[in-house]
């Protein structure tokens, strides 16, 4: 359980908020950290690079909206924040110019929160 506290204090000064997470998960520490995983682990995370690269916003859009969702579920604030920014990016007709920056800080917090995948 030790080590589960100091996980859980890593990701809190990360910037996250893991006990709002587990506290709407009823307690359940468990499928917080496997909701973690599997967020972390998706294939979604390339597959949203692939389809900003390759200009198929709309797609992109709905991915990154989605991301958002479970980022927003496990209270990964900084990680919500990003896909935010890259969302509204890409909501509309018209793409934002900031697009490539606010993808890029998108996968630098991902990459900076992989490190706390359990196991």
């Amino acid at each position: 359980m030790e080590d589960f506290e100091l996980w859980i204090d890593s990701l809190i000064n990360w910037g996250a908020d893991p006990n709002a997470a587990i506290k709407r998960l009823l307690g359940d520490e468990e499928l917080f950290v496997s909701l973690f995983a599997a967020l972390m682990e998706s294939s979604d995370w390339d597959r949203l690079r692939a389809l900003i690269d390759s200009g198929e916003h709309k797609e992109a859009f709905v991915l990154a909206h989605r991301l958002k969702g479970s980022a927003a579920d496990l209270s990964l604030g900084p990680l919500y924040d990003r896909l935010s920014d890259v969302t509204d990016d890409l909501r509309g007709d018209e793409i934002s110019p900031g697009l490539g920056r606010d993808a890029g800080l998108l996968f630098e917090a991902k990459a900076s929160l992989e490190e706390f995948l359990p196991g």
